[in-house]
């Protein structure tokens, strides 16, 4: 006898959703708090005063060019400034670099949790025998397989479609990661914009980017433009 499982599909999809942009949110968020660490705003020495004291003091040489103290005070700020700045740069490379690692990692995870979906669809699927409603003997495969899709959410942004065999497709905006038994790998690929290269995660059959709009992978992309291709730029 099989047990009936009464899921509201509608609810689901919009949970992942949530937690999707919550997951976005929270890790550049997280990111964001590194960022101004490094830039050291809660600091009554950072970088920001600094500037502005170095451009004042600057002014103030300009309109007495004669005096020996102002242009060694410029001098030395100067000099404290191009140290921080150098500082400043060296550890938001190293903050980008990590955030690399992490989009490789997170590439791993998709990966991970495509192939248990897939073969928790063909589990299901055996199980059922195609069967209409859910009356399922596959009660338990199928809360992994929400597990499996609750996580998969975390990373990135996913929509979800139950076929009739029970099975669940899988997309990422308009591409299918899973369909049946069968998943799309992504991979990590080095791409260049403006000077700059950076991993993205890429669908591994078409070299397609995957389109992240939600989930962590969305929130670490976010963080490092602004890291890497912000204000890096700014300091360079």
């Amino acid at each position: 006898v099989g047990v009936v499982q009464k899921l509201d599909s509608f609810l689901l999809e919009r949970m992942r959703e949530v937690r999707s942009d919550l997951e976005s949110s929270d890790r550049l968020g997280q990111l964001y708090q590194g960022i101004e660490d490094i830039l050291g705003e809660l600091n009554d020495n950072d970088l920001s005063t600094k500037m502005n004291e170095f451009s004042s003091s600057i002014q103030d040489l300009l309109n007495h060019p004669g005096n020996d103290v102002l242009r060694r005070l410029v001098i030395e700020q100067g000099k404290s400034l191009a140290s921080d700045i150098r500082s400043v740069s060296q550890s938001l490379g190293q903050f980008g670099a990590n955030l690399n690692s992490e989009i490789s990692q997170t590439a791993g995870e998709i990966n991970r949790l495509t192939n248990r979906i897939a073969n928790l669809n063909q589990r299901i699927v055996e199980l059922e025998g195609g069967r209409e409603a859910k009356t399922s003997d596959a009660v338990g495969l199928r809360d992994e397989r929400i597990k499996a899709l609750d996580e998969l959410s975390s990373f990135v942004n996913i929509r979800t479609v139950e076929q009739e065999s029970g099975a669940v497709s899988v997309f990422v905006g308009g591409e299918y990661l899973v369909t049946d038994g069968i998943t799309r790998a992504v991979k990590v690929e080095l791409e260049t914009v403006d000077g700059q290269t950076y991993p993205e995660v890429r669908l591994a059959d078409t070299d397609s980017p995957l389109e992240a709009t939600g989930g962590r992978l969305h929130g670490i992309y976010s963080a490092r433009e602004l890291a890497v291709g912000g204000i890096g730029k700014s300091l360079d």
